[in-house]
């Protein structure tokens, strides 16, 4: 996909999206610091109440509050990548910027971001986040830091902005056009959960850039008793297993699925991605347009992903590095059980689910390995012949 060429105006309009549930004054203080801190923009600030229970946006809907500085969009409570959206679907600006209910932008903030935007190939930007309780603790470069696509700090660079594997929510900027293009936050995630991961590969992979700033800073409220939105691991786990399915293959894939199967209700969370029809049409729509794949992703962050890559070979075996061989009776990579073959197969050979007590479960009928070029889990080139692939085992799709 050729990177969006809208050409921004000398002073764009710019619309600052901001999810909320439940931030108490840190609305407040957050729309107020966007304000103080933003002269010289067109600007319109949206915050998109999401079920909030304490009376946290009230603020924005008293005759008091002056009018057009900033506005509240009732939300549906469904969790931040929805709330995201809808803020923007309303949003009238050149730039959307979103950001937390609980971050407090420095002065001048957007004068860095503003001309990271004007560079055609960039899709994303942030800026460095310290920490509102130790002001010294700044990150810059965010990155995965166990299989599970945990996040953290990578240390900090020298010099100004560079390219970030991935661009953190609680400041993110990108050009409307763009946005669109990218197709928004993935609404059909749940609740909470990766959803700055998701649009971030998502970007890199249909062929922009994602890139940081340190020369400007947002403090952020880094909350000490968790997320206002309720999330199970296994909603967590769907949403990890949809972005990863979507964008990882070969033995980037196969050391998350052998990294996290352990996991209580993995099995059920899987079974729920596989059998998602919006999924396989929205996986199919992206890959039709990837012109970059995870192999370059991985190579090209090298250095920042180090504890991840280290992480998957760790948990791999083999030539292939995670990969259990799908071989007949070995041990299945997804599910673990044995037997598999044209009557049994496992998870990642031909999307036959293992059978729950009393289920009768039917195949997904698209394998991960239909549209790639090689092995969908092991890389191998793929068998011109034959229904199994020659290195691991795993059937081919007819």
């Amino acid at each position: 996909m050729a990177p969006d060429t809208a050409i921004l105006p000398p002073v764009p309009s710019i619309s600052v999206v901001i999810p909320a549930r439940n931030e108490g004054h840190w609305v407040r203080d957050t729309v107020e610091a966007v304000l103080s801190g933003s002269p010289g923009y067109q600007l319109e600030v949206l915050v998109v109440d999401d079920g909030s229970t304490d009376g946290s946006c009230d603020f924005l809907r008293s005759p008091s509050w002056p009018e057009g500085s900033a506005h509240v969009i009732e939300g549906e409570g469904r969790g931040s990548h929805r709330a995201r959206n809808r803020g923007a679907a309303q949003a009238g600006g050149d730039i959307l910027v979103f950001l937390d209910a609980h971050v407090l932008p420095d002065a001048g903030w957007l004068d860095e971001l503003v001309p990271l935007l004007r560079q055609p190939t960039v899709g994303l930007a942030g800026l460095a986040v310290r920490s509102v309780a130790d002001p010294k603790s700044v990150g810059h470069t965010y990155v995965f830091v166990d299989e599970s696509l945990v996040v953290g700090w990578a240390p900090q660079r020298s010099g100004g902005p560079y390219e970030t594997p991935c661009v953190i929510a609680c400041c993110l900027a990108t050009r409307r056009t763009c946005f669109e293009e990218l197709g928004g936050f993935d609404a059909g995630a749940i609740r909470w959960g990766l959803e700055d991961v998701e649009l971030s590969l998502r970007a890199w992979f249909l062929g922009y850039r994602c890139l940081v700033s340190p020369c400007a800073q947002v403090a952020h409220y880094f909350k000490q008793n968790g997320r206002n939105y309720s999330v199970s691991w296994e909603e967590y786990d769907r949403n990890l297993l949809r972005c990863v399915l979507t964008y990882f293959s070969g033995r980037h894939l196969a050391g998350v699925l052998a990294g996290i199967r352990g996991r209580e209700n993995f099995a059920r969370s899987l079974r729920q991605v596989l059998s998602d029809s919006d999924f396989w049409l929205r996986r199919e729509d992206l890959r039709a347009r990837f012109c970059r794949e995870d192999t370059w992703y991985f190579r090209r962050f090298a250095d920042d992903l180090t504890v991840f890559l280290q992480r998957i070979a760790e948990i791999g075996c083999g030539p292939y590095g995670g990969l259990v061989e799908g071989r007949k009776g070995t041990p299945c990579l997804a599910c673990g059980g044995s037997n598999h073959g044209p009557q049994r197969n496992c998870l990642l050979c031909d999307m036959v689910l293992p059978p729950a007590s009393g289920s009768d479960w039917q195949r997904v009928p698209t394998p991960l390995a239909m549209d790639l070029s090689s092995c969908g889990r092991c890389g191998a080139p793929r068998p011109t012949g034959g229904r199994f692939c020659g290195q691991c085992g795993v059937r081919v799709a007819a």
